[in-house]
């Protein structure tokens, strides 16, 4: 029994002090060992202590800085890169319009000719080359959105007989609307009646009603403000 009372003692005393292969370090890894570890792609690498997570699971799990910039990685390296032109304006952009229509007897009793000596038809070119916008960012949208009303105008009224489209002095009704990146045409006011209140109200219907495409990705204007002109001739 007193033998192997000190046999115990012996044991205790002579492993934490005497021996280097102290039992708790059985469990830590040295500095220089290396252990197996998994990199954010959950793919199994062997790195030194301190570098990455030791489970799969733990890769997964990284900051928004870094999923954000492994997606940009990504990105850029599978996929081309197409550079676009953004346009930032510092205040929402206004588009300038001027339109020139003749009634149905206009359109049918006058030739191309008599149409370009027309001094109505003179100034309303004039006027549209002044503010016409073909090239930028905007140009294509522009013309998309001037294509359009005229259409619109064309649809409802071309052929319809009896309308008096006869302004004051051959003046342009103008009229004002605002026009959201959807594409939807609000806040139609008319500005400028040239003296006959009824066709002005009928240009304002035709703009209220038209459709137009929302906003392309490089226009990033919350809205844009619209200047119809319209010149008429019977």
């Amino acid at each position: 029994m007193r033998l192997r009372f000190i046999l115990l003692f012996s044991l205790l005393v002579i492993l934490p002090i005497g021996c280097s292969n102290n039992p708790v370090k059985w469990f830590r890894p040295t500095p220089d060992e290396e252990r197996f570890t998994y990199n954010p792609k959950g793919e199994a690498v062997g790195k030194k202590p301190g570098g990455g997570p030791e489970r799969p699971e733990e890769a997964l799990i990284t900051h928004p800085e870094t999923v954000e910039g492994m997606l940009v990685d990504i990105r850029t390296k599978d996929a081309e890169v197409v550079e676009e032109e953004v346009i930032v304006s510092e205040g929402p952009s206004e588009f300038t319009f001027i339109f020139y229509a003749r009634g149905p007897a206009g359109r049918t009793g006058k030739s191309r000719e008599e149409k370009a000596r027309s001094s109505v038809y003179r100034e309303a070119k004039a006027a549209h080359m002044a503010h016409n916008v073909k090239e930028g960012a905007y140009g294509q949208y522009y013309q998309q959105i001037r294509n359009r009303i005229k259409q619109h105008w064309n649809f409802l009224y071309s052929d319809v007989d009896g309308i008096n489209y006869r302004t004051l002095n051959n003046l342009p009704i103008i009229v004002d609307a605002v026009m959201d990146n959807s594409g939807i045409v609000g806040n139609v006011i008319i500005v400028e009646n040239a003296g006959n209140p009824v066709l002005a109200a009928l240009v304002k219907g035709g703009i209220e009603t038209v459709l137009i495409d929302r906003f392309p990705r490089n226009i990033r204007d919350d809205y844009i403000d619209l200047s119809l002109h319209w010149y008429f001739e019977d």
